[in-house]
């Protein structure tokens, strides 16, 4: 694939962020090769999204935190600390699986995991937005356009502090970051039931929506995870 053609979409805090538009089903590759290129540019690939869901992302960089104070308030945040005491305030799911997401969730556990662009939910539309974000670690790239701190997703540190920890621990790396998902992609799933079974208490402590109006428990949460590429993030 030859290289795609970039131009500069908008700067937060003098961080010039670039786009281009690519075919939904284009857009795994472009940010693979986007990806090789990190360490030479520092420029992280990151898939926005849709036209409607960019127009989301644009309209909430009028509320812009300075990237600077983010970060110096995740480098404070232990993040195995925060997800469990997340968690020790959170009631156990009741079970919701009637929205079109969450039956699609819940079936996950249910067959044998498809090829990894098929992984994606938010790579099944016609064309998206591929973004390079200068970010000197991937999760920074996720909150340099401000994604957090409404109903119940967490602050923008908490995103860097959490992102941080599943990276160093399983490699996960963000791929599609929308208005209200964060998508990201494992190298080497998870198969150990035992480690799927922790790592689902941590993502519902992170993202209860992914259960609530999800798989609708966090077993079913545990089970969608092995032998996934891709995990999902979404928030209400």
């Amino acid at each position: 694939m030859s290289r795609l053609s970039f131009r500069d979409w908008v700067t937060i805090d003098g961080n010039r962020v670039q786009t281009a538009l690519i075919p939904a089903n284009r857009a795994l590759a472009a940010w693979r090769e986007e990806r090789a290129r990190y360490r030479q540019t520092g420029l992280w690939p990151l898939v926005l999204g849709d036209s409607e869901e960019l127009a989301a992302i644009r309209e909430g960089m009028d509320d812009a935190s300075k990237r600077a104070s983010v970060l110096a308030e995740a480098a404070k945040l232990d993040a195995g600390r925060w997800l469990a005491e997340m968690r020790a305030e959170m009631e156990a799911p009741e079970g919701e699986e009637d929205s079109p997401m969450g039956r699609r969730l819940a079936q996950l556990g249910r067959a044998a995991p498809p090829p990894v662009e098929q992984q994606f939910a938010e790579l099944r539309g016609k064309t998206v937005t591929l973004a390079l974000v200068p970010a000197p670690t991937p999760e920074v790239a996720v909150i340099t356009l401000p994604f957090g701190g409404w109903n119940d997703c967490p602050q923008d540190a908490v995103h860097v502090a959490v992102l941080g920890e599943w990276r160093k621990r399983y490699g996960a790396e963000p791929v599609v970051r929308t208005f209200d998902v964060i998508e990201l992609l494992v190298p080497k799933p998870i198969t150990d039931p035992k480690e799927a079974a922790r790592l689902a208490e941590e993502q519902f402590a992170y993202a209860p929506d992914i259960v609530h109006q999800g798989t609708g428990s966090i077993a079913e949460l545990a089970d969608a995870l092995l032998g996934r590429s891709v995990w999902f993030f979404w928030w209400d």
